[in-house]
């Protein structure tokens, strides 16, 4: 799963730091805000929950021209670099390349890939169980066998193994919005 964005520009930066223009920053924040603004950037260590990520700039690779590289923050920049919201990136610049393929705990953020077999009951993968299969008092159509109810509840809940409870899940690309 690979999910790139677009930092906003600078002056919609401030505003989504809450940062009043009339008063001074920190110049090593501004100096920071001024180095991402408009640039391409990784999502690293996306929290669905919490809709928030760990940047590294997407940038072109001097050495082979057409070709993007992940450019890291020094030390100093480093710290502002981390647990940003996306709401600092522009509307609608979220790519991601396979977040339709692996699914979340909405409780405790818990991820895992749908093709991933389940744990519990390794006929089923984490997919089948999202998808529908989750149903522990009917037959499921694809095996023939009843899910049990260790898998899930009656709610449709799937038994997170992270938080150790029957949670909702969702997929990672329905929380960008």
């Amino acid at each position: 799963m690979k999910i790139t964005g677009t930092f906003k520009s600078y002056d919609d930066l401030l505003t989504a730091y809450g940062t009043d223009p009339n008063k001074e920053i920190d110049e090593r924040f501004d100096g920071f805000l001024k180095f991402i603004a408009d640039k391409d950037c990784i999502l690293v260590n996306y929290d669905p929950r919490y809709k928030t990520f760990d940047a590294t700039l997407l940038v072109d690779d001097p050495n082979n021209p057409g070709q993007k590289i992940q450019q890291m923050f020094d030390p100093i920049m480093r710290r502002y670099s981390e647990n940003i919201g996306i709401d600092k990136l522009v509307d609608g610049s979220i790519v991601c390349n396979g977040c339709d393929e692996v699914i979340y705990c909405a409780k405790c953020g818990g991820q895992y890939p749908k093709n991933l077999k389940y744990d519990a009951e390794p006929i089923f993968t984490w997919g089948d169980l999202f998808n529908g299969d989750c149903d522990y008092n009917e037959t499921d159509n694809k095996s023939g066998v009843t899910i049990p109810f260790a898998a899930c509840d009656d709610n449709g809940h799937i038994f997170c193994f992270d938080c150790r409870q029957h949670t909702e899940f969702k997929e990672i690309q329905d929380s960008f919005n």
